[in-house]
This record gives structure tokens, sequence and C-alpha cells, in this order.
């Protein structure tokens, strides 16, 4: 059995620090909208506490629609990689880029890969459903009376 490795792409490796650290840029500015968000929540609470749930019933179902669209895409993206490298027997599949020097895997052992990509894949749409609904939820019990 050869051991072939894919090396790295440095479009690709770039194009990932560049996805880190605009993550982490939007994450700060989510932080600092939040806290602005929780501060005139605050004072929107003393004034008209109706208005104040409604804002908050508004900010939980943008959550959630945030998150479930964020994980159906991540989810979508994992199982059509795992369909590639299940239909090629080959992972990672040909022409995908990576960012580190990585082994390949062919026949059964990417089909195996694969297979785990499925459940994964599937296990991150329940959750984001499953979280998105939650929250959903979650804005009709503050709704009630």
């Amino acid at each position: 059995m050869s051991r072939q490795t894919q090396p790295p792409d440095p479009r690709a490796r770039r194009n990932a620090v560049l996805l880190v650290i605009m993550l982490a840029v939007l994450g700060t500015i989510a932080l600092i909208a939040m806290e602005r968000f929780i501060d005139d929540l605050r004072e929107l609470t003393r004034e008209d506490p109706y208005l104040a749930i409604v804002r908050v019933n508004s900010a939980i179902k943008l959550l959630a629609v945030s998150i479930g669209l964020g994980l159906a895409g991540f989810a979508a993206w994992l199982a059509r990689l795992s369909l590639q490298a299940h239909r090629t027997q080959r992972f990672p599949p040909p022409g995908t880029r990576v960012i580190r020097e990585t082994r390949v895997l062919t026949g059964e052992a990417a089909r195996a890969r694969a297979r785990l990509g499925f459940g994964l894949a599937a296990a991150v749409a329940v959750a984001g459903l499953g979280l998105a609904v939650y929250l959903w939820h979650v804005t009709a019990v503050l709704a009630a009376p």
C-alpha cells in the first residue's frame, strides 16, 4: 500500500486564515452590538416592558434563523464533500484544496470517511434545525401572557 499525500494549496491556506480573521472581526462586532442592544433593552424595560419583550423576541428569532442557516450550510457542504469522496473512493476527493499536507485515503477507507462525513452532516443539520425550532418556541413562551 503506497502512502500517497496531497500537498497543501497556498491559496486555500491564505483563504482559511482570512476566514478566521473575518470571523473574529464579525464576532467582535456582534459582541459590541449585543452589549449595546442589552443596554438599550434595560432602558426600554423601564419605559415599556411589552415593547422590550417584542424586541427580545425579534432578536431571538433572528438568532434562530442565523444559527439554523449557518449550520444547514455547513451540513450541506460536508454532505457534498462526503458524497464526492464516496463516489470517487478517494478522500480528499480530486480537486479538493487542502490547507496542510494530507494523507490520501482510497477504497474502503475513503468510503468509511465519507460515511462518517454523512453522519456528521446529518447530526449538524438536526442540531441546527432543533436549536432553531427550540429558540423559536422560546419566543412563543416569552410572548405568552
